[in-house]
């Protein structure tokens, strides 16, 4: 009988810099261009920016609709293989997107351009490390959203500099053809590489089949779930950060918020990732969560001006600089790399369902009961989502996961 003990190797550094650098162009290009070029769009066409803008919520929904059947897809034909064409299709759209003479059409391409999301960004990202290195790959996980952390510090500027020599056509289509580049570093460092990770660990290689969970990890599994969403309701602020800290009366200090908010998520995930090997995801999760909802009634709470202004922006961008970690390093303590990327995709539905209805919903609280009650709201959606990363920890985080 041999007892030896099979330890799952760690993440290569060159897969995982390869996925980080492909989500960090994503972001950039389907998330901070497409909003920097959304007033001129909206303006050639005739339409208001809501009218754009309202195509995300749109797809958001959508990907609601297909991310369990994405990641059950991911775990059989190889996350790398599934990034390439996600890429190759973001690509194609992003193209047909130049070619519109519409806000309709604009508007369609787009949402093509989106429907891609939940195979090209973190989740897909997530599960190709998970794939390659089991449940060693946390720290890989962490680095990740490192790289795609800085995408607005890159894009923004980036997009801006070549709409001063560019058409906004012209330039998504330099974007299409960056995309499609990622395509093939994806292709050649991950995506020849399927369930390498499996043969490694020892571990079967997933049939790609809706994945099962033991009875007794499906109660976990539910937890995680409602802790995710709740905790994208506490994360919904950024997509308004400005207009709210203007309207609560905080004048030049919500610029000097903004510019804090970036760079305090990137070191918090930093901080996240030296502390990876000591402390365990579920804990992270909780302290990390708890700061949202503490950064929340700082900002109603506390008197406008700079010092609260720019606590708020350390509080609030470090605990929503590493929930984008916790989607996936939590999910790897507790259930294992077995169908990883069917169980992300499950938890998906929910959660995206939850952030697309967020705008609209904020959106209602704030024109009927006021700003100060939508910010309560997300702070005790946060709360919510803090309890539940606690029972998690204290019930279920003394657990190993499979394969571990």
């Amino acid at each position: 009988m041999n007892d030896a003990v099979i330890v799952a190797p760690r993440p290569r550094q060159r897969d995982v810099n390869a996925l980080g650098l492909t989500v960090l162009v994503v972001y950039g290009v389907t998330y901070y261009a497409i909003g920097t070029v959304a007033p001129l769009v909206a303006a050639e066409f005739g339409v208001g920016v809501d009218v754009i803008f309202a195509a995300f919520s749109v797809a958001l929904l959508a990907n609601a609709a297909i991310a369990a059947h994405a990641g059950r897809l991911a775990d059989r034909m190889g996350c790398g293989r599934l990034m390439v064409l996600g890429l190759f299709g973001r690509a194609v759209a992003l193209v047909a997107m130049t070619f519109a003479f519409d806000a309709w059409t604009f508007s369609a391409a787009l949402i093509v351009v989106m429907l891609f999301s939940q195979v090209t960004e973190y989740d897909i990202a997530f599960a190709a490390v998970v794939e390659r290195a089991g449940v060693a790959a946390r720290s890989g996980i962490s680095q990740i959203t490192l790289w795609g952390g800085i995408a607005s510090t890159i894009f923004w500027p980036l997009t801006l500099s070549l709409l001063e020599v560019l058409s906004w056509r012209d330039v998504f289509r330099l974007y299409a053809a960056l995309l499609a580049g990622m395509a093939a570093l994806i292709w050649v460092v991950v995506g020849t590489a399927r369930h390498a990770r499996d043969t490694a660990a020892g571990q079967p290689v997933s049939s790609g089949e809706p994945a099962v969970v033991a009875p007794q990890k499906r109660l976990p599994l539910i937890w995680l779930t409602v802790a995710l969403s709740l905790t994208s309701v506490a994360m919904a602020l950024p997509v308004i950060l400005m207009p709210v800290l203007t309207g609560l009366g905080f004048g030049a200090s919500a610029v000097i918020a903004g510019a804090v908010f970036g760079p305090a998520q990137t070191g918090a995930r930093m901080l996240e990732f030296l502390v990876s090997s000591r402390i365990s995801a579920s804990l992270v999760a909780v302290f990390a969560t708890a700061l949202l909802p503490i950064a929340l009634l700082l900002l109603v709470l506390g008197p406008p001006g700079v010092v609260v202004a720019v606590a708020f922006a350390v509080l609030y961008g470090a605990g929503n600089g590493i929930a984008y970690v916790n989607r996936g390093t939590v999910a790897l303590q507790l259930f294992g790399s077995g169908d990883y990327a069917a169980l992300l995709g499950r938890m998906a539905v929910y959660r995206l369902i939850v952030a697309a209805a967020m705008p609209f919903l904020l959106a209602v609280i704030m024109e009927r009961l006021g700003m100060a009650i939508a910010i309560y709201f997300c702070a005790g959606a946060g709360v919510l989502a803090t309890l539940c990363f606690m029972h998690l920890h204290r019930r279920y985080g003394h657990i190993s996961p499979p394969g571990a």
